[in-house]
Parts: C-alpha cells; sequence; structure tokens
C-alpha cells in the first residue's frame, strides 16, 4: 500500500503514526494527580485499554508529531511525505486514508502483523491550557531501518525527524538511519525535542545529534531549559547559536524565539479570539517554518509562516489544520503573494541583529522568564 509521488519532496517527515483520542478532563479516573500537566507518558496496552473504556466522551482524530507537520505542509501547498508505522487495521487504514486525503505521501507499508495501531490519549484539563498525554505506541513502535530507504530520503530537501521516535530502539535506529542518508545527500535535517521529559529520558544522545548533524531545532521553552541545562532561556539560546544553524524555541502565548548564527528574532504570536486547544501548536509552527525555508524564504519570514499555522491550529480541537492553510495567504486569486506580504508585514515582530562575539541584548527576553 506504499503510495510515493515520483517529483521531489519540500520535506519528508519521520515520526510516530498515531490515532489521538480526545478526552474531558472530569473523566478523573484517567488521570495520575502525581504527573506532570502538559507531558507526554508511554503506556502499554493494557492501560490504555483501561483509558479507552473509563473515558465517557471521546473524540476520536488522526496524529502523531512529525505526521501533524507533514499534513501542515501540504495544506500550505508544499510537497509532504511522511515515514510511520501503522498496522493494517480500522485505525491504521484511517490514518493511511487520511494522509492521502491531505496530500501527504506515506512512504511505508501497512503492517500486517505484531501490535496495532498506535494511539495518543489526550487529556485536556478544564481550563483548557494544558494537555497531558497518554501514548500507546503499538505499531508506531515497529518503524525499523528497513522501513528508510535512500530513494525515500536523498530528493528531499528538509528531513523533520521527531525526538519521540528515541524511545523505542527500533525507531530510533531508523531516524538515524534517515538522518545518515540526509547528511550524505545534502539534505538539510530539521529535529524535535518533542517534549521535556523525553530530552531528560535522552539528553546525552540528543546533545552529541544536535551538535553534530541537525541544521535545524525546534523545541517549546521548557524543552530547551531542559536540554541545555538552563535555568534562564538567555543561556540556551547562547548553547544554541554555537550548535545548529537555525534554532526555533516557540513560547506559547509569548510567541516564539527564532536564532540564526548572527541574529536572534523574537517572533509575536498572531492573536486568537478564542483558544480551544493547544495539541500541535508546536507542530503547526514547525509546519509553517519548514513550509517557507523550503521555498527559500528568510528565517523571520519562517516563523511568520509558523505564527500564521499554529494560530489557526489552536482555534479547534485536534492537532490539524481545519481550514486550507494556503487559503490564509490569498487576498485574491491572481495576487496571493500580496496577501501573504501583507500577514507577513502585520504580524508583529522584534529582531535584535548582533555578530558572534556581541553580547546578547536582554531587551528581547523581557517578560519571558517570568
Amino acid at each position: 500500500m506504499e503510495n510515493i509521488k515520483s517529483d521531489a519532496f519540500d520535506v519528508t517527515c519521520v515520526g510516530n503514526a498515531l490515532i489521538e483520542i480526545f478526552i474531558t478532563a472530569n473523566n478523573t479516573e484517567c488521570i495520575n494527580k502525581n504527573q506532570v500537566p502538559g507531558s507526554m507518558y508511554l503506556i502499554d496496552e493494557f492501560e490504555a485499554d483501561i483509558l479507552q473504556e473509563s473515558a465517557l466522551n471521546k473524540t476520536i482524530l488522526c496524529g502523531g508529531s512529525a505526521a501533524n507537520t507533514a499534513v501542515g505542509i501540504a495544506s500550505f501547498g508544499g510537497k509532504a511525505s511522511f515515514i510511520g508505522k501503522v498496522k493494517n487495521d480500522f485505525f491504521g487504514k484511517l490514518f493511511y486514508k487520511e494522509m492521502i486525503k491531505k496530500n501527504v505521501s506515506f512512504l511505508t507499508n501497512l503492517s500486517n502483523s505484531g501490535y496495532g495501531t498506535g494511539k495518543n490519549y489526550i487529556i485536556i484539563s478544564s481550563d483548557k491550557k494544558e494537555r497531558t498525554m497518554y501514548t500507546y505506541l503499538g505499531a508506531a513502535s515497529e518503524l525499523n531501518e528497513h522501513d528508510v530507504s535512500t530513494h525515500k530520503i536523498k530528493d528531499s530537501k528538509i528531513l523533520f525527524v521527531e525526538g519521540y521516535l528515541w524511545d523505542k530502539n527500533n525507531s530510533k535506529k531508523a531516524a538515524l538511519k534517515a538522518i545518515d542518508i540526509a547528511c550524505e545527500y545534502g539534505v538539510r535535517v530539521a529535529f524535535t525535542l518533542s517534549d521535556s521529559l523525553c530530552v531528560e529520558r535522552h539528553k546525552e544522545e540528543f546533545i552529541d545529534l544536535i551538535y553534530n548533524k541537525v541544521d535545524i531545532l525546534f523545541g517549546n521553552k521548557k524543552e530547551a531549559l531542559t536540554l541545555f541545562d538552563s535555568i534562564k532561556l538567555k543561556s540556551a539560546i547562547e548553547l544554541a547559536q554555537k550548535s545548529c544553524q537555525i534554532s526555533i524555541f516557540t513560547l506559547g502565548s509569548k510567541g516564539a524565539m527564532i536564532i540564526d548564527k548572527n541574529n536572534i528574532y523574537r517572533i509575536k504570536p498572531k492573536k486568537v479570539d478564542k483558544i480551544i486547544d493547544t495539541t500541535g501548536a508546536g507542530d503547526a509552527f514547525a509546519a509553517g517554518f519548514l513550509y517557507g525555508l523550503s521555498k527559500g524564504m528568510k528565517p523571520i519570514d519562517c516563523g511568520k509562516m509558523g505564527s500564521i499555522a499554529s494560530a489557526e491550529n489552536v482555534s479547534h480541537l485536534g492537532s490539524r489544520p481545519k481550514v486550507v492553510l494556503s487559503n490564509l495567504l490569498k487576498e485574491t486569486k491572481p495576487n496571493g503573494q500580496k496577501k501573504l506580504n501583507n500577514i507577513l508585514n502585520k504580524l508583529e515582530t522584534a529582531l535584535i541583529k548582533q555578530h558572534r562575539d556581541e553580547s546578547i541584548d536582554k531587551t528581547i527576553f523581557n517578560g519571558l522568564d517570568d
């Protein structure tokens, strides 16, 4: 059931293929009070069955971090592909058909044996500010090196890999093989830290990867602080400048920081009338950023594209866009670029330019560590 397009891809994404099951927070039997809200916890099949049976109100959607990013890139009009494992069962077919419907090339055959398709149970807090994920990886954990080949990677402009793959040895090996192929063929490597607890579990490996093979790093503030053992974001950013070509740290309602070797940009968030669900906001930001980068945009404008995508994402339940994102960039059919430029210009941006040997201007960090 492999679906491969013959032309080159803007971005090939590698990650856990999961069905997302959203559960209302008043199902208190689903929540372990000793766990940290807003984090991801791995569960086994038995625990997944308990969650499934105890949840009274459920919404079932397709998800998975890198898969969400691939869908976002395609929604902007980019050529996106995805490598991840699902089983040839009801949920696996649902996932596969959804990816194809969203114009994402699915580069992995469905499994006819082994675990069932993985599921991500998402508990949304009553104030809708936090979502805690309980993930049964299932078939996603069976992604392996045989699912990755040179022809799937070498013609892409960018390879995007999620850190969650390090939680299982098979999937980690698949990710590392994809990265090695990308490095061999001059494909830019983008990597997302995924979750602060994931960073804690694999910090040494992530640091080695980021300093040696990653060109573009994504994470949120908590993940950045955890990775670089920092208390203040300023310190994490100084270290990030010494590692990757570009680092992107999302800051929730405070926007995002875009860091390259010589510049730091603070992107203010696009205003949203009502925040419904923040699940996948980082995935959406990565989609906008990587789409822009694949089209030759400057990092500051890529950040603005990310802001557009994440603003749409938090306005509804679920981690994939409900509208065609390219439509947000169109003013009239013959003059879509004008609308894109208008949107980019309207999004307020604070820019600090600096040389490598200069100290970072503290004003760009105002309010970030409150």
